[in-house]
């Protein structure tokens, strides 16, 4: 689970497992300063998952070098948790609706890295995922969604990205992640 701080990762992620397993932040700051790897177990049918949900500290969208510096760590982080008979399932990108969608995103460098981590055949797993609508009217949230994908998410979409509504449940918290199964 990545996105710049505040945009709701720890609560993401607390609403997931229904209890609180993270730190949530007030936005104005990062409390989440190292990769914090949470296990949830999650059945699917008649399989068995143990999902590990990483959360991430959160990055400056317009700083190349805290970009990359995060998107390092992660890579970092996966090389030496995972060897080729687990598999990564996908990345979760919160981004916070309730903000101006207009506020620069990552740059198309910064989103490069990011699919280099994710590598081309995982497009299909990277999800962005918006988050606090309750804290804005249906029309701005709509209007800021529809900015976000033609604006900042179109390339991702291209390659069969997806972009999910966070609805405050942890129904909804699950239904996202089960896309990444």
């Amino acid at each position: 689970v990545i996105g710049p701080p505040g945009a709701g990762k720890g609560a993401y992620i607390n609403t997931m497992f229904n209890e609180n397993v993270t730190a949530v932040g007030d936005g104005s700051n990062r409390c989440t300063t190292i990769l914090k790897p949470f296990v949830h177990p999650y059945r699917l049918g008649e399989t068995e998952y143990r999902l590990i949900v990483v959360d991430t500290p959160g990055f400056d969208e317009k700083s190349p070098a805290d970009v990359i510096n995060l998107l390092n760590r992660v890579s970092a982080w996966l090389k030496a948790s995972y060897d080729d008979a687990k598999k990564v399932y996908g990345f979760l990108y919160l981004r916070d609706i309730s903000k101006n969608a207009m506020q620069p995103g990552p740059s198309k460098r910064q989103r490069a890295l990011f699919c280099r981590l994710a590598r081309d055949e995982m497009y299909s797993s990277i999800y962005l995922v918006t988050i606090k609508w309750s804290e804005v009217l249906d029309s701005v949230g709509s209007k800021h969604s529809d900015q976000l994908k033609d604006n900042f998410w179109s390339d991702f979409e291209d390659h069969g990205s997806g972009v999910e509504k966070f609805k405050d449940t942890h129904k909804s918290a699950m239904d996202i992640v089960q896309l990444l199964l």
